[in-house]
């Protein structure tokens, strides 16, 4: 289990590896969890949480990045096993609520041809076990007044364009868990595969750019570096993004 400690002291520690990573957040007992996976993991996740348990605490809170099934789809596992409190974006919520999950349209022409040629054969993957959000919010929200243990600067911050309801955590304003806002699987790259709104997108990479992280922890792969993610926002502003101007 891969942990991050910030300065403040919280820790950010990787749950799971895999086709999608879950992050729990810790500081003085409480514990948030970020995302769920894909409902093939639970086993591996299961074991990953009781080592959570031991190291930092019983999960109280869960803050889902946004409602793909890969992201959600032990959501009500989770539930059920500690009563957890459920965070979304407001414009997520009803999909979770509904047990399904849009599919994300092509952001780079491999993956616009394998939807406009394979897309019908990813309904059978958009179905997942309903969970119902008690926690909503649609602006920045300071997720640690949330309970006991949040004694950090932890705060959500809407980031659209993966998805329209698509938010990060950011932790003590050093460590961002982002979802699929940014990904970590290629190794110059951060540019998502799949994107409702690309171009919204990089302007929610301004907005991360903006809280002082140093580190940004993707729903998919490693950990991406500042100085990656400034590179890549200069990079899609001038040759990929033409018409977006600063």
């Amino acid at each position: 289990m891969k942990i991050w400690t910030t300065a403040r002291g919280t820790r950010v520690a990787r749950v799971l590896l895999g086709r999608s990573n879950v992050y729990c957040v810790s500081k003085g007992g409480g514990v948030l969890l970020v995302d769920t996976g894909w409902r093939r993991a639970w086993p591996r996740l299961s074991r990953a949480l009781a080592s959570v348990e031991r190291e930092f605490g019983r999960p109280e809170l869960l803050f889902l990045t946004h409602s793909h099934a890969d992201h959600v789809e032990n959501t009500a596992r989770l539930v059920q096993r500690y009563g957890l409190r459920v965070l979304v974006h407001q414009a997520e919520a009803a999909r979770l609520e509904a047990g399904d999950s849009p599919i994300p349209r092509g952001a780079i022409p491999a993956t616009r041809w394998l939807l406009k040629w394979f897309g019908r054969f990813s309904k059978r993957f958009r179905h997942f076990e309903r969970a119902t959000p008690n926690l909503v919010f649609c602006e920045p929200f300071p997720v640690n007044r949330l309970w006991s243990g949040g004694e950090g600067s932890w705060e959500v911050l809407p980031t659209p364009g993966h998805s329209p309801g698509s938010s990060c955590l950011i932790v003590d304003s050093e460590i961002a868990l982002v979802g699929d806002t940014l990904f970590g699987v290629f190794p110059h790259a951060v540019f998502p595969p799949y994107a409702d709104d690309p171009e919204e997108m990089v302007k929610s990479w301004r907005l991360l750019l903006e809280t002082g992280a140093q580190w940004f922890l993707p729903g998919h792969g490693r950990p991406i570096p500042r100085a990656r993610l400034e590179a890549q926002y200069l990079q899609c502003r001038v040759q990929c993004l033409g018409r977006f101007t600063r």
